[in-house]
This record gives structure tokens, C-alpha cells and sequence, in this order.
């Protein structure tokens, strides 16, 4: 009987150090239910991140593009799609920022390819680089052409996106839209259907008369795009 006494004295320290971990768990899964961020509020810290590409000091604007990646990890590939791409071309469309900042987005755009799902939503990311063909500073539009043909080269069919694409810039009102579209054919020509080809061979025909100083050079460049001297 005296053993069965100090045995239950042995155990109840077990018991009690048992209740003790048990309660600190309980402690803590309640401290990281209540300090750590929830739902849209795990988002809080994004947020600022983009309203930062807003600011209107040119260094943070430029610092937060220079983040996109990290943006975009955080977002997930549907929110980049949906929210971020179309709120960049927004910052694209206004023509207003820095030649910095500018060149900044057309190089970080052409890195989130994978950040916005891979190839198959790649496309994407086209209007905002097409939108930022438009500035006449040559190092954005030089990057934006860059950025683009980056993309198309992932792209399973790029004749959707592409050819209409090269279209609005090589008929554009703005001679920086024109010089941009003629990088864009050799890349392009090589995978779309015959009808395609004809049409663009016209549309680089028509830029070779233009009167933008690229212009110019089109002999060897229709030879790069095409195999063969221009014959027109």
C-alpha cells in the first residue's frame, strides 16, 4: 500500500510537467493566431510596397520597381495578372515618371514570366512593354524591345499576341513606336502561318519608306529578318 502511495507521488510531477507543455502549446498557438498577420492583412506589407511605386520621391518609386519580383512572389501569379500587370501599365501609360524608373519596369516586366504563371500567361506582361515603346528616351524603348522579345520567345503560340501586337506599333502615330516594332519581326516571322508572313513582310515594307532615321539601315536588317536583300 505504501508503494502505491509513492507511486502516484512519483507520477503526479509527470502529470503536472505534462499539463505545463500542454498549456504553453495552447499559449503559443494563440500568440501566432493573434500577432501574426491574417487574410488581406498578410498582405500589408505588399501594399506599401506598391503604393510606394506612387511615391513621389523618385528613389523610393524607383526602389519599389526594382522589387516587382518581390511583389509579385508575395501576390501569387493570379494577383500579378489581374492587379499588379494592369496597375503597372496604368504607371506606363501616363509617360509622366523618370526615364529611370521607366527603364527599371521594362527590364523587371521582362523577369516575370514565371512570376505571373510561366509561358502560358506570359502575354501578359505584353501591353505594358508595348506601352512603354512609346517614350522617345531610346534606352526605355530600347529595353521595353528587349523585354519583349524575351517573352516571345517562351511563348507557345505567339501569333495572337504577337502580330497584332507588332501591327499597332509599326502603324503608330509616334515615330518611337515604329522604330520599336522593327526589332520585333526577325524573332516573330520565323513562327506564324504563311498569311501572317505576307502581312508583315507588307508592314516592313511600309517602314522602310518611313522617314525615322532607322529607316536608313533597313537594307540589313530586312536581310536579318527575312534571309535575303529587300527587293522592294
Amino acid at each position: 500500500m505504501q508503494e502505491d502511495k509513492r507511486s502516484a507521488k512519483l507520477k503526479l510531477p509527470d502529470a503536472h510537467n505534462h499539463c505545463l507543455v500542454l498549456l504553453y502549446v495552447l499559449l503559443l498557438l494563440l500568440l501566432h493566431w493573434v500577432l501574426l498577420p491574417q487574410g488581406e492583412d498578410a498582405l500589408a506589407p505588399i501594399k506599401i510596397l506598391i503604393d510606394e511605386l506612387r511615391n513621389e520621391d523618385f528613389q523610393q518609386r524607383l526602389k519599389s520597381v526594382r522589387r516587382l519580383t518581390t511583389i509579385s512572389t508575395a501576390l501569387g501569379p493570379e494577383r500579378t495578372r489581374e492587379e499588379l500587370v494592369p496597375y503597372l501599365n496604368e504607371m506606363a501609360a501616363e509617360h509622366e515618371d523618370e526615364d529611370e524608373v521607366l527603364l527599371a519596369m521594362a527590364e523587371e516586366l521582362g523577369k516575370l514570366i514565371e512570376h505571373v504563371g510561366g509561358a502560358q500567361h506570359a502575354h501578359v506582361l505584353l501591353l505594358p512593354l508595348e506601352t512603354l515603346c512609346a517614350p522617345e528616351e531610346a534606352m526605355v524603348r530600347d529595353k521595353a524591345v528587349e523585354s519583349l522579345n524575351a517573352i516571345a520567345a517562351v511563348l507557345p503560340n505567339l501569333e495572337p499576341y504577337m502580330v497584332p501586337l507588332i501591327r499597332r506599333l509599326a502603324v503608330g502615330d509616334y515615330n518611337s513606336t515604329r522604330i520599336a516594332s522593327a526589332p520585333l519581326f526577325a524573332l516573330v516571322y520565323k513562327r506564324v502561318s504563311d498569311a501572317s508572313k505576307a502581312e508583315m513582310r507588307q508592314m516592313f515594307a511600309q517602314l522602310c519608306k518611313d522617314d525615322v532615321p532607322f529607316a536608313r539601315g533597313t537594307n540589313s536588317l530586312f536581310t536579318s529578318v527575312y534571309g535575303c536583300p529587300r527587293i522592294f
